[in-house]
């Protein structure tokens, strides 16, 4: 058993079936941080209320018949659990990028090219991603709600290295101080050691996080710090915490299975017989994601008996639950 080995095969499964870059050499680590980089700006295909911010609203009448007809679409399909991934950026990683910086603050863009008379996403067969639109939706996604933030023209690619959508995180905090304003950082002021305000736009923060620094958003006599920022080596530092959380708990995984070995595998004879079900003379056993469970499991690819460690408890995964 190499449960190490199993959790790079499960990264790279999902890293192939998103067709997300990696490269052959890389670690585990590396790996696993690219993964959970790229399912941050991920938009998981579920029914979701949508919301719209009041400055967005206001600025409908003047935008195009086309956009407004794509935005229409677009929310009628983040209502109906479609999904709409195809039409965010290919771009992800690249430090200081405009989609790099909008991930860092929770917020994705979507390309407004939708027809009114298009009855689902449109692909090129072969591709990914819809095609490109003049306009984009710049948006935020919870489980169960979209926040549509603002509607703005694609900026050119000099405007692009400088947005990180400051502007458009304040106007969901302006709309929906509940969810927007958990990320303020209560007692700090935004000030210089002489006590005088300090006020940070969109470049700078792009620069300094392009340099590895964290900084945090100044807005209405508050700081707040929407997401946690990027690691020392420019990473996601969320997608590093979940990547350095998952390997330990592969690795604490192993040794308590070695520790309580005869005793699982009696469990697994024990579940196999009650289910009139054969028992193997030897167990091929895996580090397994089951979606269904939403967490790993050590799995038996033969009999698929399984040892849930988070719960301590053995059964048998049914059909829908195997990997």
């Amino acid at each position: 058993m190499d449960f190490q080995a199993d959790l790079r095969r499960f990264a790279l499964e999902q890293l192939e079936h998103y067709g997300v870059k990696y490269r052959k050499k890389d670690d585990l680590t590396t790996l696993l941080i690219k993964l959970y980089t790229f399912f941050e700006k991920y938009i998981v295909p579920r029914e979701r209320e949508v919301l719209m911010a009041r400055e967005l609203e206001e600025k409908l009448p003047r935008l195009p018949p086309s956009v407004r007809e794509a935005l229409d679409k677009l929310a009628e399909w983040v209502r109906g659990g479609v999904d709409v991934n195809c039409f965010q950026s290919r771009g992800l990683y690249g430090q200081g990028s405009r989609d790099y910086q909008n991930m860092l603050y929770g917020i994705v863009h979507l390309h407004l090219s939708a027809k009114e008379t298009d009855t689902e996403p449109v692909v090129k067969e072969g591709k990914r991603f819809a095609k490109p639109g003049s306009h984009l939706l710049y948006a935020r996604f919870e489980p169960d709600r979209a926040y549509f933030l603002d509607v703005a023209e694609h900026p050119d690619s000099g405007e692009s290295e400088a947005w990180t959508s400051k502007r458009a995180w304040e106007t969901g905090l302006k709309n929906w101080p509940e969810v927007f304003g958990e990320s303020e950082l209560r007692g700090a002021y935004p000030c210089d050691q002489d006590g005088n305000p300090i006020t940070i736009d969109d470049a700078a923060i792009a620069a300094l996080t392009r340099a590895g620094v964290n900084t945090m958003i100044p807005s209405g006599g508050s700081l707040y710090a929407p997401g946690l920022g990027c690691a020392a080596s420019g990473d996601s530092a969320q997608a590093v915490m979940r990547a350095l959380r998952i390997k330990n708990a592969a690795a604490k995984t192993q040794l308590d299975f070695a520790a309580h070995a005869l005793s699982i595998l009696r469990g697994f004879r024990t579940v196999l017989e009650r289910q009139g079900r054969p028992v193997p003379s030897k167990y091929d056993l895996h580090y397994d994601y089951v979606p269904a469970l939403g967490r790993f499991v050590i799995c038996d690819h033969i009999s698929h008996a399984a040892w849930d460690p988070q719960r301590g408890t053995v059964g048998l995964l049914a059909e829908r639950e195997k990997t």
